[in-house]
């Protein structure tokens, strides 16, 4: 049963404290009155009722942009990729580019040349080299995968062979895919969860997630969530006296948002779980939200008991009442011990 109903309405540039400071990605808002239950036995479950988040990070980075390039066992340095959104013809032009600019800075005649295929959604590489080939290692980056390559497959690193004009091709070994990033999730550190967990950036572990938002717009656009009738998250604060806030991604876990302003509305209400108003699981079994016998249920069950005693004491009785012999003279029995 839901005893109380809190409506937290949220903006960016009024919190109070922020994470980097010059950034929205990560927010604390201080409550001025911390929200109390009414019982001490009753719990919290927290909402993202709607958010406005402006979709005005890029796929592509400061934090997986770049790569180190390798010209047969010489170290040319890293490839950087200017951080945006790209098509897959952008992407790949990008991609030439920064190789080459390494080949020339370091004073080779090679040339990279990068072409995509709609037919297959894979994309070639054609290295026009003395014979030496390329390695593209994968380290943090997205863009090898964005490109088609997989780490699973290829290993640490992408080979590209080099041959004399025309050259060799290499193909991806899987299809491109230039919108890795599929979803947003809204993640709070203030509310304690048990019981939910996550494998996202990192292995399963107890999960901070309170929202998901899909990607289903354009960038450069507002990602408008609506979430009327979602499910609750059951969190174990005793009181919220602050409410963090933070957004991450399915590919990292601190989403840079370059101080864009956004919004959110939460709701946290207040749940009944002691007595019968929790429902029938509570009823039969009688356990606390720990999954401890309740007090009040163990008194009841021991009134039961001694209930259950007497009856049978009762019956007992009945039964060596019925057994004795009647009396003769049609007079007064008197007490059933024989005496006036």
């Amino acid at each position: 049963m839901i005893v109380r109903t809190y409506n937290l309405f949220l903006d960016s540039q009024y919190a109070n404290t922020r994470t980097p400071s010059n950034d929205t990605r990560e927010l604390t808002f201080y409550l001025k009155k911390a929200i109390e239950p009414t019982h001490p036995d009753n719990r919290f479950q927290v909402r993202v009722n709607t958010a406005e988040i402006p979709f005005s990070f890029s796929q592509v980075n400061t934090s997986n942009n770049s790569f180190a390039v390798m010209f047969g066992t010489t170290s040319l340095g890293n490839a950087v990729i200017p951080p945006g959104n790209y098509d897959i013809i952008s992407l790949l032009a990008s991609v030439d580019l920064a190789i080459n600019a390494l080949l020339t800075a370091n004073g080779f005649i090679a040339t990279l040349t990068s072409t995509f295929d709609q037919n297959t959604g894979k994309a070639t590489f054609k290295f026009v080299s003395n014979g030496t080939g390329l390695k593209l290692y994968f380290g943090t980056t997205i863009i090898l995968a964005m490109i088609g390559f997989d780490p699973l497959v290829n290993g640490a690193f992408v080979s590209i062979n080099g041959s004399p004009s025309p050259g060799s091709t290499t193909p991806s070994v899987k299809n491109v895919n230039v919108c890795p990033t599929t979803c947003i999730y809204i993640s709070s550190r203030s509310f304690t969860q048990t019981r939910n967990y996550e494998a996202l950036t990192n292995g399963m572990d107890i999960t901070d997630v309170i929202g998901k938002i899909q990607l289903t717009t354009l960038p450069q656009t507002y990602l408008m969530y609506l979430n009327y009738t979602g499910e609750f998250v059951e969190i174990n604060n005793k009181s919220i006296t602050e409410v963090n806030l933070y957004l991450s991604t399915n590919l990292v876990d601190s989403l840079a948002m370059s101080d864009m302003r956004w919004s959110i509305h939460l709701i946290v209400e207040e749940v009944k779980v002691n007595g019968e108003e929790k429902g029938p699981e509570r009823n039969l079994l009688g356990l606390t939200a720990e999954g401890q016998r309740s007090p009040e249920t163990s008194i009841i069950k021991d009134l039961l008991q001694k209930k259950q005693k007497l009856i049978e004491e009762l019956q007992t009785f009945k039964k060596t009442l019925s057994a004795l012999p009647l009396s003769d003279d049609g007079g007064d029995t008197g007490n059933v011990d024989g005496e006036d």
